[in-house]
Protein backbone atom coordinates (compact mmCIF):
# COMPACT_ATOMS: atom_id res chain seq x y z
CA UNK A 1 0.00 0.00 0.00
CA UNK A 2 1.51 3.36 -0.99
CA UNK A 3 2.25 6.02 1.60
CA UNK A 4 0.06 9.08 1.78
CA UNK A 5 1.70 12.35 0.75
CA UNK A 6 1.86 13.41 4.41
CA UNK A 7 3.40 10.13 5.61
CA UNK A 8 5.98 10.23 2.83
CA UNK A 9 6.88 13.80 3.78
CA UNK A 10 7.16 12.85 7.46
CA UNK A 11 9.47 9.93 6.66
CA UNK A 12 11.69 12.03 4.40
CA UNK A 13 11.99 14.82 6.94
CA UNK A 14 12.45 12.35 9.80
CA UNK A 15 15.27 10.73 7.86
CA UNK A 16 16.92 14.11 7.31
CA UNK A 17 16.70 14.73 11.06
CA UNK A 18 18.06 11.26 11.81
CA UNK A 19 20.98 11.79 9.44
CA UNK A 20 21.75 15.21 10.94
CA UNK A 21 21.60 13.67 14.43
CA UNK A 22 24.04 10.94 13.41
CA UNK A 23 26.44 13.45 11.80
CA UNK A 24 26.11 15.98 14.64
CA UNK A 25 29.02 14.70 16.73
CA UNK A 26 31.03 12.93 14.06
CA UNK A 27 30.84 15.01 10.89
CA UNK A 28 33.01 13.87 7.98
CA UNK A 29 33.97 16.06 5.02
CA UNK A 30 32.30 13.63 2.61
CA UNK A 31 28.92 13.62 4.43
CA UNK A 32 25.99 14.66 2.28
CA UNK A 33 24.56 18.10 2.86
CA UNK A 34 20.89 18.25 3.89
CA UNK A 35 20.08 19.33 0.33
CA UNK A 36 21.92 16.38 -1.22
CA UNK A 37 20.31 14.00 1.25
CA UNK A 38 16.85 15.47 0.57
CA UNK A 39 17.32 15.00 -3.18
CA UNK A 40 18.42 11.39 -2.59
CA UNK A 41 15.42 10.68 -0.35
CA UNK A 42 12.98 12.09 -2.91
CA UNK A 43 14.15 9.37 -5.31
CA UNK A 44 13.56 6.54 -2.83
CA UNK A 45 10.51 4.33 -3.04
CA UNK A 46 7.93 4.16 -0.28
CA UNK A 47 9.31 0.74 0.67
CA UNK A 48 12.84 2.15 1.02
CA UNK A 49 11.61 5.01 3.19
CA UNK A 50 9.73 2.58 5.43
CA UNK A 51 12.82 0.39 5.67
CA UNK A 52 14.94 3.43 6.60
CA UNK A 53 12.55 4.11 9.48
CA UNK A 54 13.32 0.72 10.96
CA UNK A 55 11.61 -0.90 13.90
CA UNK A 56 10.76 0.84 17.12
CA UNK A 57 8.59 3.58 15.66
CA UNK A 58 4.82 3.36 15.66
CA UNK A 59 4.21 5.63 12.66
CA UNK A 60 5.82 8.11 10.27
CA UNK A 61 4.68 10.85 12.69
CA UNK A 62 6.48 9.11 15.56
CA UNK A 63 9.67 8.86 13.46
CA UNK A 64 9.43 12.52 12.48
CA UNK A 65 8.80 13.59 16.09
CA UNK A 66 11.86 11.63 17.26
CA UNK A 67 14.23 13.65 15.06
CA UNK A 68 12.35 16.88 14.37
CA UNK A 69 14.69 18.96 16.54
CA UNK A 70 17.58 18.05 14.21
CA UNK A 71 15.81 18.96 10.96
CA UNK A 72 17.27 22.13 9.45
CA UNK A 73 14.73 24.97 9.49
CA UNK A 74 14.37 25.08 5.70
CA UNK A 75 13.05 21.49 5.72
CA UNK A 76 10.85 21.62 8.81
CA UNK A 77 7.07 21.48 8.74
CA UNK A 78 5.62 24.74 9.98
Amino acid sequence: MPLSHTDRQLLILGEIGHYEWMCHDSHDDDDMTPSEHYDDLLQQSDAQLIENMGDGYTSPQDYYDSYSSYIPEEYSIH
